[in-house]
């Protein structure tokens, strides 16, 4: 599920999960995945949205992020913990981000843009923050054309190519042999 993704998209998740693990939540919201995006300084949504800055002074209070304690106590973090729907619904869009765009892996940029693609609580606090969907693909699109993801092998990216390319061919296969029909039926009814 997860081979497209990028290893700073992967670690967005992890820190997610660890966040919903330490905050006692039962499954991974879209809050939660807010903050996993905002964890590392160097992540590309960090990097085009700001997101550790608005979270400190804007998003906070609308989110209701509570500060976590800080504890010596170790927490579980071997238990499985589940995705809401929402965060499911935030996945499948990343996906079609990346594929709108045409991008060959998912990063966090693609996630970023998934959260914002339709109504839930996160969306509604970034968009009453002013930050526009439309801005930050195109933030998005620039910084993939200035610093391409990293992380991912030569034959990782040509299976993914082959993969996602296969459809395609596939459909312009099917439209060379409509095509072809329709220039012999009419060739036989000019004999």
């Amino acid at each position: 599920m997860f081979e497209r993704y990028t290893p700073e998209a992967r670690r967005a998740i992890f820190y997610a999960r660890q966040d919903a693990i330490h905050r006692g939540a039962n499954a991974i919201s879209t809050v939660n995945l807010l903050l996993g995006l905002s964890y590392e300084d160097n992540s590309r949504a960090n990097a085009i949205a700001s997101l550790k800055d608005r979270l400190n002074s804007h998003l906070a209070g609308p989110l209701e992020i509570a500060k976590l304690p800080c504890s010596n106590i170790p927490y579980l973090t071997d238990r499985d913990i589940p995705l809401t729907d929402q965060s499911k619904m935030v996945l499948t869009h990343a996906v079609r981000e990346a594929n709108r765009a045409r991008h060959l892996s998912i990063d966090t940029d693609d996630l970023f843009c998934g959260l914002l693609c339709f109504p839930n609580d996160v969306s509604k606090a970034l968009l009453a923050q002013g930050m526009e969907l439309s801005e930050i693909r195109a933030a998005s699109k620039q910084s993939r054309k200035d610093h391409p993801p990293e992380g991912m092998a030569p034959a990782r990216i040509a299976r993914i190519a082959a993969k996602t390319m296969k459809p395609a061919i596939v459909r312009i296969g099917f439209l060379i042999l409509v095509v072809l029909l329709v220039v012999l039926i009419l060739w036989a009814f000019k004999l």
